[in-house]
C-alpha cells in the first residue's frame, strides 16, 4: 500500500521499539518528508529515508477523507515542541497530528509490562533460605517455614 499526504506512518527504530511521524508530502525538488518526534531534535521535518534508516514503512491510519491537509497543518503547528518520552513522544505526536488524544499505546504496554515484571520479582521470588544446622527453610524474619 502506497503512503498518501496525511498518513500516520511508522517504522522500527532502535530497540525493535515503533517510530511514528506523519507523511506530509513532498518537498520541491520531489523527495518524500515526514514530520516526526526525533529524541534529540523534537517535532521536526525529515526526508522519508532519514526517518525509516533504510527499515520498511507502514501505513498505521490514513487520514479521513478531505481532512489531509488538517493533519499536516497540525504536524507543521507542532514543529519545535521538544521530545519527552513520558509525555509527548512520536507516536504522541503523530496521534495529536492526527486529532487524537496524545496516546502512546507502545508506552502503556512497557508500563505495564514493568509492573507486571516488578510483581512478579517483588512477591514471586522465594524468601525463605535452607538452615543446614537445624536441617529446616527459614524464612527472612527467622522463622522456621515448611517446604
Amino acid at each position: 500500500m502506497e503512503i498518501q499526504v496525511g498518513d500516520k506512518i511508522k517504522t522500527r527504530g532502535r530497540f525493535w521499539v515503533w517510530h511514528f511521524g506523519v507523511f506530509i508530502g513532498w518537498n520541491s525538488l520531489g523527495i518524500p518528508i515526514v514530520m516526526h518526534n526525533a529524541k534529540n531534535g523534537g517535532v521536526e521535518e525529515v526526508t522519508l529515508e532519514a526517518f525509516c534508516e533504510g527499515q520498511p514503512v507502514y501505513m498505521v491510519k490514513r487520514a479521513k477523507p478531505g481532512t489531509a491537509h488538517l493533519v499536516v497543518r497540525r504536524a507543521l503547528a507542532l514543529r519545535g515542541i521538544r521530545y519527552d518520552l513520558i509525555n509527548f513522544n512520536c507516536e504522541h505526536f503523530a496521534s495529536v497530528a492526527h486529532g487524537e488524544a496524545p496516546e502512546s499505546k507502545q508506552l502503556q504496554v512497557a508500563g505495564w509490562t514493568a509492573v507486571a515484571a516488578f510483581t512478579l520479582y517483588a512477591f514471586g521470588r522465594d524468601t525463605r533460605h535452607w538452615d543446614g544446622d537445624v536441617g529446616q527453610y527459614r524464612r527472612s524474619n527467622g522463622q522456621f517455614a515448611g517446604r
